[in-house]
Formats: C-alpha cells, structure tokens, sequence
C-alpha cells in the first residue's frame, strides 16, 4: 500500500513540535478520505451548516406490505440491513393518476475503532441521509425498475471511496426482491429503507464488523427525520421491443415505445439491439438494458445526448 509521510517545518521550534513526538505516516486511503465526496468534517468543525433538502409530504415514514425481514449483507468493510415495503397506492406528490415510483430511504454512516482503546466501534462521522423518488415508466416492471434505481446510487449518493463495496452490498440485499414473484403484481410504489455502515479498512476485523452491525440494528429502531441531505426526484429508463416483435401477438400497450430500425446496434457494446433493451427517459436513445444498468452505476445521463434521470420529462 502507498504511503505518504507528512513533512513538517525544520524551523519550527523544539518545544511546539516536541522532540520525541512521533507522526503516523498517512496512507493513500486515509488521503482519499480526505478530499472523499461526502467529507464534510471541515465545515461542521468551522460553524457553518450543512445544506439540508425538505422531503416531501407522505414520503418519510415506511407504509406498505413487508416484502418479508429486514435483509442484513456485509462485502469488504460495509454493511447494511434493508427493508422492502410494497404499496397499491403511490405517494403524494406523484406526477399523475395511476404513476409508478421506487421510492428509496438510504442513510449510511462511518464508523472507526474506539479511540478510548474499549473493544467495538463508534461512528466517526455524521450519518449521511438520502431520499429519492423514482418515476417507474408506464412500460415498466417493478422489478427491472429497482435493479436501475439501485445502480444509479453509486454516483448520486455513494462516498468515491466505496462506491464498488455499497454497489455489491445493494446487489446482495434487494437480489431477493429483483423478481416478479416477490412483488406483488398490483403494487405501484415500491419503498426501500437501507441502514449501512463503512468501517474504515485498517480497522477492519470480523469483531468489529460485528460491532458495526450491532450499532446499525440501533440505528434502524431511529425515527426518520424531515430534513435530508440528498433529495431528488429522477426518472428510470422504459423496456422496450424492436419492432418486428409485434407481429403475430396481441398488439403492445400504447404508451410502449419501439424501436423503428430492427438493424440497429448499442451504442454502447456494439452488439445488434435484439432483446433486453430500454429507452433512456426524455430522449428516448435505446441500449441493452445491461449496458444501461453499467451506465447509471458510472454517471446519471445518457451517453449520447447527456440527459439526466433528473430531468424534466416533456410531455
């Protein structure tokens, strides 16, 4: 592992440095933690307030049928319980009569070792907490929904450092719900309530991440509050079929879209576009519904015309 070791001044005075005192050499992690993206330690140490998003009416509390027990996963050095809970009805707020949505509640938090030498853990940092509200298209399964909903985390809400372990630990917890048995076929809202926890690395041990998911059931039991610090409201990606599907068969919903060239090939993998396939929302560029799924785990707009799940939909 690459180590970098922090110089100080040779003219500072003996006594402000301390002869004998000795520095702990910064690894590359502890450097990257640093400057990570959800680092906010420099503005609570100086007074100022972390900007906070007001979550909409009817959104904050968990309703719905239980899609069975908390679910509990751990990969690397995270951790996380997720609860999934199913609705016929969708929220307040939503866009129209009849609309679709995932709506997902997820709140992580940085622990360490205890600086006090006691065996355990303790968070180091200020739980983040984020809500966001996903727009199921009206071609859209539940199900092919929640896996692209929980790909387009990574960018919007995860920490650089640990987007890959949070992105496995959301494969493991809702792999169980990715299919139509589990969800029932009436149900419009999907609410999905995640509790992870990061153990920084060179505290990792299996005791420990014991200790964290003691600490993450507690937290669990907490109320959700009214204020976040990510808020948005997105639109998820539409299935769709090549035209020369349609033939010989009931004749496909009216809002499903198609695509007019039967011989045209993904942008992304090169590969003809034949089956398995979704139309980014709002411009309606078509991919495999793998490559989008890869996509949102890197960035939320559409590779050939940058628009973002969080756009606008024009009517």
């Amino acid at each position: 592992r690459s180590q970098f070791v922090v110089y100080v001044d040779v003219d500072m005075d003996a006594e402000e440095m301390g002869e004998d005192e000795e520095y702990e050499p910064l690894t590359e992690e502890s450097l990257v933690e640093r400057y990570d993206s959800d680092h906010g330690d420099e503005d609570e140490e100086a007074g100022v307030d972390m900007a906070l998003v007001a979550a909409p009416a009817g959104l904050i509390v968990p309703d719905g049928v239980s899609l069975g027990p908390p679910r509990f996963a751990a990969v690397k050095n995270t951790a996380g319980f997720m609860r999934i809970a199913a609705a016929e009805a969708a929220t307040t707020g939503s866009h129209h009569e009849g609309s679709r949505e995932i709506v997902v509640l997820y709140r992580y938090t940085r622990f360490s070792r205890t600086w006090s030498g006691r065996r355990g853990v303790e968070a180091c940092r200020r739980t983040k907490m984020h809500w966001l509200r996903f727009a199921v298209p009206p071609a859209g399964d539940m199900a092919s929904s929640l896996a692209w909903a929980g790909a387009s985390l990574s960018p919007l809400i995860y920490p650089g450092l640990f987007r890959r372990e949070l992105r496995d630990l959301w494969s493991g917890l809702a792999a169980p719900a990715v299919t139509a048995a589990a969800i029932p076929p009436g149900a419009a809202r999907l609410q999905v309530v995640v509790d992870a926890g990061i153990l920084r690395r060179e505290d990792h041990t299996a005791e420990r991440m014991e200790h964290m998911r003691g600490a993450l059931e507690d937290i669990m039991g907490e109320a959700w509050p009214e204020y976040y610090h990510v808020g948005m409201e997105l639109n998820l990606p539409e299935p769709v079929r090549r035209r020369e599907d349609d033939g010989g068969g009931a004749p496909p919903p009216a809002k499903r879209r198609r695509i007019v060239a039967v011989e045209e090939e993904c942008c992304l993998c090169l590969d003809p576009l034949e089956s398995g396939l979704a139309a980014w929302p709002g411009c309606g560029h078509v991919f495999h519904g793998g490559c989008v799924e890869e996509t949102l785990a890197g960035r939320e707009t559409c590779p050939l015309c940058r628009h973002k799940l969080s756009d606008a939909l024009v009517c």
